[in-house]
């Protein structure tokens, strides 16, 4: 016979989150608007703040830093008007540290846009 657990959250005693430090989940979520004043959809997880660093450059500002640099940084989503889906590539070296990563998100071969619907998903080690 199979247990079935259903719960609406878990918390640690204290009522704080629980951490998640050794499972495989995600330890960074973040849905963005990139458009004009740039702003998080919602709260995400794991992101404090994002900055706009040039025409389809963000960084994601994380509230709890990485241990390591072999953390692993998918950026997905799509332009205004639907017809053409954008990928988020990690900005060279310089875009990839432990509190946060920038990414350039591009719609075609070479051009850099200002994306309306940016997804960031991360997975790796907290410190």
């Amino acid at each position: 016979m199979m247990s079935v657990v259903q719960v609406d959250s878990i918390e640690k005693v204290d009522g704080s989150p629980v951490d998640l430090t050794k499972q495989s989940a995600a330890k960074a979520l973040a849905s963005l608007n990139g458009t004009g004043t740039i702003a998080l959809r919602d709260s995400g997880l794991n992101v404090s703040s994002v900055l706009d660093v040039a025409r389809g450059v963000y960084r994601y500002n994380y509230t709890n830093a990485f241990a390591n640099l072999d953390y692993i940084a998918h950026g997905g989503g799509f332009t205004d008007n639907s017809s053409y889906n954008a990928f988020g590539e990690i900005n060279g070296l310089p875009g990839m540290q432990l509190s946060s990563t920038e990414l350039k998100w591009i719609y075609s071969s070479i051009d850099t846009y200002d994306v309306p619907y940016a997804t960031l998903t991360v997975h790796g080690e907290l410190a």
